[in-house]
């Protein structure tokens, strides 16, 4: 892909298929886990983003911003995050930065060498950018310790003292006084500058540069009009209203400088200013990763910045909740990427949250779904980003997925009607001009994370809009497997074909200039990395109606996950995300180089149940009724809520607000319900450094088999995920216990249900 500004003729292109030997697919024979089409030798299949890299380097073209860039040592590397084959592996070409959990790691992987590192690894994936999510809400919601005080009778002063807050954002107005002590003591414990590399860079990962409170005071002292040029060479300056301070204040700002529009010096004159929910926990920020024009980081970036925002918390002793109030669109939409898994992983230790901002994508026209049948072809019509006419740094870019299951053909039409060919699954074709490549299509086989069948779509910009055409192959035979009864069945008695749930979103930036054409869906609009179980998942409402109407802000995306069938989408029953809502509408609070300033997007509401996290963590704390595991944290926010009054003008509220709208007496009403944890599970969690912990009290062998009635064999990864999440909640594992250790416990339970076996591990009950 080559050119600038380029005005493209749809007349004039091609779509060539390529052939095996110009993607190494013939490598391997991929063995169909799903019982669906026999498709044959598929061959390895490759994730497209990084697939484009490797194209980018043979055919000399510049790298793909915010993905690729040059190492040391000159050769051209693309961020990733993969999956191990096994745990410990370190597959030659993949420079591994950090590891998450066992298998998740992220890091950098050689952009010529992609085809052959993709063997030796389970899943390997370029990362993804990120974008933002963008009169006082913390009384509209009981955050206010009056009203915390009324949930939680004698445990007055609930401030977040005692645990830590993690953002991930981008600029951090350390000199705020919001983030410092009466004293003028900095708040922050850590500042880590992901975009600027020290002399050496940070231990652990290679790049960008630290800052500790002690570096951070220094530079203070010397004075607020000097102070950003003291910290750091070249100096740490946050951009005037930056992003992250703002959010850091809705979560953790105690309110110390006057509440003045337009900065310090502005023309509207100071009014006393409010402190945000948490106003005295300590804080840790990370800087996120920018490039050049502003472009943020990646999702390598955002799950190494989460890991960092941990691992100060486990050194510092405390409890620790993560504020990512950032998005993405491309994605499966299922909880399953591997940014999420590494989520997973990381809050799979007591004591730790994640929390999302659901976006702001629900009026984008960004997401499509729909069912196709055999015979009845369905057609996308695609108006891309006028913005982008340079093929090379082309930003159209739209993901399909759909079950592996099934097989569909995809077709790609010019605006006019011509027919410039189809693309079979397991196929790859790019799109020419006559003299280069302009566009490509990547139609892949069974996603390595989810068996699903995915279309990834990067075209160039015309003036009206592309037609994609998918026709759905029938159903396949049926299997001979035993099993597979229900299928045969199914077969034999010739039942109606239902057809094949289609999703199609639009990979945007900030201004989501690129559209579907005609009616679109806003359900399963949530940011692709907010659909885990592993996070807590955060829509907006606006507190200037009536709090007990929580009409949603009318930008925040909407669930449910890709998980909930299309035709149970309404139904309340079926609602999975998002988990709960907040205030995210017109939020005042600080402003970075001074003052404050108005926001409004799911970033501020996710800030707002980040600091009501750290309440919980601090209720519990004093309390006694912790350590507790992620799950449990999800139940006591989701729990305690304001439910949603049923709204004529507004019927689908639960697919935008979830479970209700945050309400901190509720909340700690909720914390005080739960049983205080044993002793001994206490005791354990403060020598959990120790390689053996004893064996507690009550402990017994807590048997796991294999199948269940009902259940799939082998069992699928919903199935692992939530039995395991089950045992969490309900059992005690100790360190030292072997297969019971928590960080091979999931490796463990697959294996041994895999083969068969039933896995009997020493387990505690909880209640």
């Amino acid at each position: 892909m080559g050119g600038k500004n380029m005005s493209i003729d749809p007349e004039t292109l091609q779509l060539k298929i390529l052939e095996p030997s110009q993607t190494k697919m013939a490598l391997a024979r991929v063995q169909n886990r799903s019982g669906g089409t026999d498709t044959g030798s598929m061959g390895l299949q490759y994730d497209p983003r990084l697939l484009e890299e490797k194209r980018r380097v043979d055919e000399k073209q510049p790298p793909t911003p915010r993905i690729t860039s040059v190492d040391k040592s000159g050769q051209r590397v693309a961020d990733v995050i993969a999956k191990l084959l096994n745990e410990g592996d370190k597959p030659e070409g993949l420079h591994i930065v950090r590891c998450i959990g066992n298998r998740i790691v992220t890091g950098t992987a050689v952009a010529k060498e992609i085809e052959d590192i993709r063997p030796n690894v389970e899943s390997i994936k370029a990362a993804r950018g990120t974008k933002l999510d963008l009169f006082h809400s913390i009384p509209a919601t009981q955050c206010d310790p009056e009203s915390l005080e009324r949930g939680a009778p004698g445990f007055p002063g609930l401030d977040g003292s005692g645990v830590l807050i993690g953002i991930v954002d981008i600029g951090c107005d350390f000199r705020h006084r919001n983030f410092r002590h009466p004293t003028g003591a900095t708040r922050i414990r850590y500042l880590w500058d992901q975009s600027v590399d020290s002399a050496p860079p940070l231990k652990d990962y290679g790049y960008g540069r630290e800052f500790t409170a002690d570096d951070i005071n220094k530079a203070l002292s010397a004075g607020d009009d000097v102070a950003y040029q003291k910290l750091g060479d070249p100096p740490y300056v946050p951009a005037a209203g930056a992003h992250g301070t703002h959010v850091m204040d809705v979560a953790a700002g105690n309110g110390r400088e006057p509440a003045r529009f337009g900065g310090k010096d502005g023309p509207v004159p100071a009014q006393p200013s409010h402190p945000g929910v948490a106003p005295n926990a300590q804080i840790v920020f990370v800087h996120l990763k920018t490039f050049e024009g502003g472009e943020l980081g990646n999702s390598r970036h955002l799950l190494e910045a989460v890991d960092y925002i941990f691992q100060k918390a486990d050194e510092l002793q405390m409890p620790a909740v993560v504020n990512v109030s950032l998005s993405t669109s491309g994605g499966p939409h299922d909880g399953k990427t591997l940014v999420e898994q590494g989520f997973a992983a990381l809050v799979a230790k007591a004591d730790r949250t994640i929390v999302t901002s659901a976006g702001n994508t629900y009026q984008k026209q960004d997401h499509l779904s729909f069912t196709v049948t055999p015979g009845n072809d369905r057609t996308i019509h695609w108006r891309t980003d006028p913005r982008h006419t340079d093929p090379e740094t082309t930003k159209n870019e739209m993901e399909i997925w759909y079950s592996g299951k099934r097989e569909i053909e995809v077709t790609l039409y010019t605006p006019s009607g011509k027919n410039l060919g189809s693309v079979p699954l397991g196929a790859t074709a790019d799109l020419w001009d006559g003299k280069q490549r302009v566009g490509r299509i990547s139609h892949r086989y069974h996603d390595p994370n989810n068996d699903d069948n995915q279309i990834d779509i990067r075209l160039p910009h015309v003036d009206d809009a592309w037609e994609i055409k998918l026709a759905a192959k029938p159903l396949p035979a049926a299997a001979e497997d035993p099993k597979k009864e229900k299928d045969k069945k199914r077969s034999e008695s010739e039942e109606e074909d239902s057809g094949i749930e289609i999703h199609a979103w639009i990979e945007q930036d900030d201004h989501g200039l690129s559209q579907f054409e005609g009616k679109t869906d806003p359900f399963y609009t949530l940011s692709a990395i907010s659909c885990s179980k592993a996070t807590l998942t955060v829509g907006a409402f606006d507190t200037s109606d009536s709090a007990c109407f929580a009409r949603p802000f009318e930008a925040t995306s909407a669930g449910p996950t890709r998980l909930v069938p299309l035709a149970q989408k309404k139904q309340p029953t079926r609602r999975d995300k998002p988990d709960l809502s907040a205030p995210g509408v017109r939020i005042v609070a600080a402003r970075a180089q001074g003052g404050v300033t108005v926001l409004s997007g799911t970033s501020m509401a996710a800030a707002h149940v980040t600091g009501l996290v750290a309440l919980v963590f601090q209720l519990v704390l004093r309390s006694g009724k912790g350590p507790l595991p992620f799950s449990t944290i999800r139940q006591v926010l989701t729990a305690g809520v304001a439910p949603l009054v049923p709204d004529p003008f507004h019927p689908d509220l639960q697919v935008q607000l979830g479970a209700g709208r945050i309400d901190g007496q509720i909340c700690m009403q909720e914390v005080l319900k739960l049983k205080p944890a044993p002793e001994y599970v206490q005791k354990a969690a403060q020598e959990s450094d120790q390689k053996t912990a004893p064996e507690p009290p009550g402990s017994a062998f807590l048997e796991v088999h294999p199948t269940t009635d009902g259940a799939s064999y082998p069992p699928n990864q919903d199935e692992y995920r939530d039995a395991i999440e089950f045992l969490k909640s309900n059992f005690w594992f100790s360190s030292g216990n072997g297969s019971g250790d928590p960080k091979s416990f999931t490796e463990c339970l697959q294996k041994q249900c895999t083969e068969g076996k039933t896995l009997r591990i020493l387990a505690t009950p909880l209640t």
